[in-house]
C-alpha cells in the first residue's frame, strides 16, 4: 500500500471511529481476561476456560470492527456511516469525535495501564505471599508401626510423598521435611511444635507394611485446639500405595479449604513409576542421600542405580543419580572431570522422561549453575521448579545463590527468606542464608546464621567452613583460625601444618603451610583448587590465589561460581582476575 493510500485509509478508520472502538474493546477484553484469571482458582473452573474466553473475544473483536466500520453511534441514534465519496467537500474534512467517545477512549487507556501495572506488581509479589499464607501445615515424621527399624525408610517415604503432594498446592504453605525431622523423638506438645514451626496445622501419621498389605493412619491437628479435626485409616494393598499418597494429600487440602487447581490436581495424581520395586529402591536412595557422608552418598547411588535398572523410565531415579554426583563433586570427593559429564547425562535424561516434575527442573537448575555455568538457563529452570512446587525450599535457596552470583542481592534475599519460612530448622537452608549475607557484606549476621545452623546440627562441615570465612571477614582471626582447623578435622596432616605455620609466622603463614599439604593431595589425587585459592587469598598471597583460580577454571571446579565472594575482594583489580570473571560472564564491578 502506497503511503498516500495508507494515510487516506487511516483517516477513514478514524472517521468511522474504528480506532476508538478497538481501544475500548481492548480495555474491555483485558478486564474480562483479568476477571477470569481471578475467579478461575476459587470457582475451580476447568483449564480450557481461559482459552475459550480468548476465542470468543477474538470473534467479538472481528464483529465489533465490522460493525464500527458500517455503523456509527450519534446523538440521534445508530446510523449507517456514509462512504467518504458521499460527503460534500468541506463539510467533513476532519473526523469529528463526540465527547462521549473521547471520554470512553481515555478511560479505556487508563484502565489498560492500571491493570497492566497491577498485574505486574501482583505477579512480582506472588512469591512473597506464600510465607504469609494462613493455611499452613507441617507433616511430622511418620512412625513405623512394626518393630523393623530397617523398614523406617518406607514410613519416611510415605511422609515425604504426602508432603511433596501438598507442596504443589499454591494455596498452602507447607514446611519442608528437614524442619519437621527435628521432632522425630521430641517430647514436646503439639502446641509447642506448632508455635515453633509457625504453622496452623500438623499432620501425624503411622505406617506399616506386612506382606503385600499396608496400613496408613493419619490425623490432622489444629495447633492450640484439643483433638484432631480429621483422621483416617487406610488399609490397602502395596500396589495402591502411590494412589493413597495422592488421596491423603487431597483429603487434607479439602479439610483446610485449600483450592486445588486442575493443573495442581493433575500433578498430584501423576504416578512417577508403576514399578513398586523401583519405587522401593528410590526410597532407600533418598534415605541415604539425606545423610550426605561420602559412604552414604555412595550407598544412595547404588539404590538410585537399582531404581533405574528396575524402571528405565523412572525420571526421579535419574534425578537422584545427578544429586549424588553433584554432592560428591561439590564436597571434593571426586573431580569435576569424573562427576560433571555423568551428572549432566543423568539430569538431561530425567528432563527427557518427565518435564512436569519440580525435582527435575531443580536438578537442571543446579546442574546449569554449578556444572555448566549457564546462568540464564539455570534461572529459567529454578523458576519452573518453583512454579511447579511453590513450597520448594531448596530450589529457592539455590536460586538465591544464583541471584547473588549475578549481583541481584535484593531478589536473592527475598528467595532465601521464603526458603527459611518454609524450612526454618534446616541447617542447610541456614547455611545458604549465611552465604547470602556474606555476599551482602554482612559478616556479623552471617556468623550468627552459621552458629544457628551448628546448634541444629553440630559438626556440620558446610556450616563450619563458611563460619570460618565469616569470622575472618569480621576481623576475628583467632576464632576464624579455630574454625578452619575444625573444617580440616578429618585431615590431621593439614591441621598440623596449620598449627606449625601459625606458630612460626602467624595466622597467614598457617594457610600457606596448609596449602603445601593440600597441593600435594591435589597432585597425587584430587583436591578442590578453589579451596587452595581461598587459603592463599586469606593469606594475602594474591598472585598464588589467582594462579589456583585459573586452575579451577581449567578443571571446571563447581565452587568457582563463588568468585565474587568478599574474601576475594583484594583480587578484583587484577587483570587476570577480571579476565576470569569475563570468561564466566560474572558481573564484576
Amino acid at each position: 500500500m502506497k503511503p498516500k493510500n495508507f494515510d487516506r485509509f487511516w483517516k477513514e478508520l478514524k472517521r468511522r471511529k474504528v480506532v476508538h472502538v478497538i481501544t475500548i474493546y481492548a480495555a474491555t477484553a483485558f478486564v474480562i481476561l483479568e476477571l477470569v484469571d481471578m475467579v478461575a482458582r476459587p470457582l475451580k473452573l476447568p483449564d480450557w476456560t481461559e482459552a475459550l474466553v480468548i476465542v470468543l473475544l477474538c470473534i467479538g473483536f472481528v464483529i465489533a470492527v465490522l460493525l464500527s466500520w458500517v455503523y456509527d453511534i450519534t446523538p440521534s441514534g445508530v446510523r449507517k456511516t456514509k462512504p467518504a465519496g458521499e460527503i460534500k467537500h468541506g463539510k467533513e474534512t476532519t473526523p469529528t469525535v463526540s465527547s462521549g467517545w473521547k471520554i470512553a477512549t481515555y478511560v479505556s487507556a487508563v484502565i489498560i495501564i492500571v491493570l497492566v501495572v497491577f498485574n505486574f506488581i501482583s505477579r512480582e509479589n506472588l512469591d512473597a505471599d506464600i510465607s504469609k499464607l494462613e493455611k499452613s501445615i507441617a507433616v511430622l515424621p511418620f512412625k513405623l508401626l512394626s518393630g523393623e527399624s530397617d523398614k523406617q525408610y518406607l514410613a519416611d517415604g510415605m511422609m515425604d510423598a504426602i508432603t511433596l503432594h501438598l507442596s504443589k498446592i499454591k494455596d498452602l504453605r507447607v514446611l519442608s521435611r528437614t524442619s519437621t525431622e527435628q521432632y522425630r523423638e521430641s517430647g514436646k506438645t503439639i502446641t509447642e511444635i506448632g508455635k515453633e514451626l509457625g504453622v496452623a496445622y500438623l499432620l501425624e501419621g503411622s505406617f506399616q507394611k506386612y506382606g503385600n498389605d499396608v496400613r496408613l493412619i493419619v490425623q490432622l491437628i489444629h495447633v492450640g485446639k484439643e483433638g484432631h479435626v480429621w483422621a483416617n485409616k487406610y488399609d490397602r494393598k502395596w500396589n495402591d500405595v502411590l494412589s493413597v499418597q495422592s488421596e491423603v494429600a487431597q483429603g487434607i487440602a479439602g479439610e483446610l479449604d485449600a483450592v486445588i487447581t486442575p493443573k495442581e490436581k493433575q500433578l498430584i495424581e501423576k504416578t512417577p513409576t508403576y514399578n513398586l520395586s523401583a519405587y522401593d529402591a528410590y526410597l532407600q536412595g533418598e534415605f541415604y542421600f539425606k545423610k550426605f557422608t561420602q559412604d552414604d552418598l555412595m550407598t544412595a547411588m547404588k539404590y538410585f542405580e537399582l531404581a533405574k535398572e528396575r524402571d528405565s523410565l523412572y525420571a526421579l531415579a535419574y534425578a537422584g543419580i545427578f544429586k549424588v554426583w553433584g554432592g560428591l563433586q561439590q564436597m571434593g570427593y571426586v573431580s569435576p572431570a569424573e562427576a560433571g559429564p555423568k551428572a549432566i547425562k543423568a539430569a538431561l535424561k530425567s528432563l527427557l522422561l518427565d518435564s512436569t516434575l519440580a525435582e527435575v527442573h531443580y536438578t537442571l537448575g543446579v546442574m546449569e549453575t554449578y556444572v555448566e555455568w549457564n546462568w540464564k538457563a539455570a534461572e529459567a529452570s529454578f523458576k519452573k521448579g518453583i512454579e511447579l512446587n511453590p513450597n520448594y525450599a531448596e530450589a529457592r535457596a539455590y536460586y538465591s545463590h544464583l541471584l547473588n552470583i549475578l549481583g541481584r542481592s535484593e531478589e536473592a534475599m527475598k528467595q532465601i527468606e521464603i526458603a527459611l519460612s518454609l524450612d526454618p530448622l534446616n541447617p542447610f537452608i541456614k547455611v545458604f542464608y549465611g552465604v547470602d549475607l556474606i555476599f551482602d557484606h554482612k559478616s556479623e549476621e552471617a556468623t550468627t546464621a552459621f552458629q544457628n545452623a551448628l546448634k541444629i546440627q553440630p559438626n556440620y562441615l558446610l556450616a563450619i567452613q563458611n563460619l570460618a570465612i565469616a569470622l575472618h571477614l569480621a576481623g576475628k582471626y583467632k576464632e576464624s583460625f579455630e574454625q578452619f582447623k575444625l573444617s580440616y578435622n578429618s585431615y590431621p596432616d593439614v591441621v598440623n601444618a596449620l598449627d606449625q605455620g601459625n606458630t612460626q609466622g602467624g595466622y597467614q603463614q598457617g594457610f600457606i603451610s596448609a596449602n603445601r599439604v593440600l597441593e600435594e593431595r591435589f597432585k597425587s589425587g584430587y583436591w578442590n583448587p578453589t579451596d587452595i585459592a581461598g587459603n592463599y587469598a586469606l593469606a594475602g598471597d594474591n598472585d598464588k590465589a589467582i594462579e589456583w583460580l585459573e586452575k579451577a577454571y581449567t578443571l571446571h571446579d563447581p565452587n568457582l561460581i563463588y568468585l565474587l565472594m568478599p574474601h576475594y575482594d583484594n583480587l578484583r583489580n587484577y587483570p587476570r582476575f577480571q579476565a576470569l570473571c569475563q570468561k564466566m560472564n560474572l558481573p564484576i564491578k
